[in-house]
């Protein structure tokens, strides 16, 4: 058994106009080894900001979604500062 320093990250959703986008649903996976992969989920406040506890692992991809908007996302590693993750308008067909 190893154990591995975990970590936090912090970032913000944005549309791709820069607003904010509140209720974004995030999520974050490092994979550990060959087998194992490691999830960490939450969710953006009335600014679009997000803190992720609890995080393993040297590198990751983060990924956020939330109603109207297509899914977006951005890598993350060790040494990111705040990530930025822009979502386009979802729209639909009529």
């Amino acid at each position: 058994l190893t154990l591995q320093e975990s970590r936090s990250i912090t970032g913000r959703v944005l549309s791709t106009e820069g607003q904010p986008i509140a209720g974004a649903r995030v999520r974050s996976w490092a994979r550990l080894d060959t087998r194992t992969t490691s999830g960490v989920t939450g969710e953006s406040d009335a600014e679009g900001r997000f803190e992720l506890h609890g995080l393993v692992g040297a590198a990751g991809y983060l990924e956020a979604d939330a109603d109207g908007w297509r899914r977006g996302g951005a890598p993350w590693n060790a040494d990111a500062g705040e990530i930025e993750v822009r979502l386009e308008r979802a729209y639909a067909l009529e």
